[in-house]
């Protein structure tokens, strides 16, 4: 991946003439730019960050630094730090600041740049079981065919989930970071029972669908169905391909409802992803939807940032940072599935925890 400040005068130019005749769609820019520049991997945030640059200063080229020369990365500092990873992994780089009187930042910049460490913080991923990664297989094969077929087809699938959002909540895990070379795929236990709200969302290409709340954090077959029918569907169904859009859920016992699935299948005509769908989705598989592995995390950061004191502010902090994430950055995530789907084929059908 190509870092703005690294990439070539001609290149930027040509992304900021993209980016204008897209209408400044920067998915769309990052598609036209790999056609052209095959060997160069670009990013929707690097589109949008030499645009902003363009748009504040009228030029590509970036803004001159200032200040004092950078002597802080030094081989005896390189040296202090290196020695503290070695004998403590998960040491945080407030605590080797410490030791070493380094600052937390110059510490930072040691550790992945001269010594190219990664921070790896634990992720809690569910167990897979008997046949979990040869139904994950089958998925992630038949999403690649849908995508042979129709390169749009990211484009058409409307992803669904629920996540319980707490009062007290909090996704700071730093304090268990662990630096390394490797993953080493630590996994850390999570509080269950605290006030809070349960959120239903969709993300569909480039737009969110939502939120809807379950106030007491529990959610019936008959409760599910009224919010799809009742608050869902109208959101959702004079979108253009209307008549195209596959709706994904989950298996949980809500969804598989029998009422459910035959309303999912007259509203879709059949095209629905779920636990007895047109498509089987493979259980315990949080690691291939954008709301499990993007939207929740990213969210709730956003959401308990603010440290919320009622469930009223929690559910209004909830819809405001929703509204502020970018289209761009949506469809970005949308289309990184098909590469996390060739992933879990890579991986046999393992959890995608890179």
């Amino acid at each position: 991946m190509l870092n703005a400040r690294k990439l070539p005068i001609d290149r930027r130019v040509r992304i900021v003439r993209l980016y204008s005749r897209c209408g400044e769609n920067a998915s769309e820019t990052v598609r036209l730019f790999q056609e052209e520049f095959p060997d160069d991997s670009m990013s929707v945030p690097t589109v949008i960050r030499i645009n902003r640059n363009f748009d504040e200063t009228g030029d590509v080229k970036d803004r001159a630094r200032s200040g004092r020369p950078r002597t802080g990365r030094s081989e005896e500092n390189q040296f202090n730090v290196a020695i503290r990873i070695v004998q403590s992994p998960e040491k945080s780089t407030r605590r080797m600041s410490a030791e070493t009187g380094i600052p937390p930042t110059t510490v930072r910049r040691i550790l992945k740049k001269d010594l190219n460490l990664r921070s790896y913080i634990p992720q809690m991923v569910p167990e897979l079981i008997d046949d979990d990664v040869d139904r994950r297989v089958q998925f992630a094969e038949e999403w690649i065919r849908q995508m042979n077929n129709n390169p749009d087809f990211w484009k058409l699938v409307s992803w669904s989930d629920e996540a319980i959002f707490k009062l007290n909540g909090h996704v700071n895990r730093h304090n268990n970071v662990t630096w390394t070379d490797m993953n080493p795929r630590k996994v850390i236990d999570r509080p269950f029972q605290s006030p809070g709200v349960m959120v239903w969302a969709g993300v569909l290409n480039d737009r969110l669908i939502g939120p809807f709340f379950f106030d007491d954090q529990t959610i019936t077959g008959d409760r599910y169905l009224e919010m799809l029918q009742n608050e869902m569907w109208p959101e959702i169904a004079d979108h253009d391909d209307i008549d195209l859009i596959y709706f994904q859920q989950d298996g949980a016992l809500p969804h598989y409802k029998l009422n459910v699935r035959e309303w999912l299948d007259e509203a879709f005509d059949g095209r629905w992803i779920g636990r007895r769908g047109l498509i089987e989705w493979p259980s315990r598989s949080p690691d291939m939807t954008p709301l499990d592995f993007w939207l929740w995390g990213y969210l709730k950061q956003q959401v308990y940032a603010h440290k919320p004191l009622t469930i009223n502010e929690l559910k209004q902090l909830i819809r405001e940072k929703m509204n502020e994430i970018l289209p761009e950055m949506i469809a970005y995530v949308c289309e990184s599935v098909t590469r996390r789907m060739q992933r879990c084929i890579e991986l046999n059908g393992a959890q995608i925890t890179d």
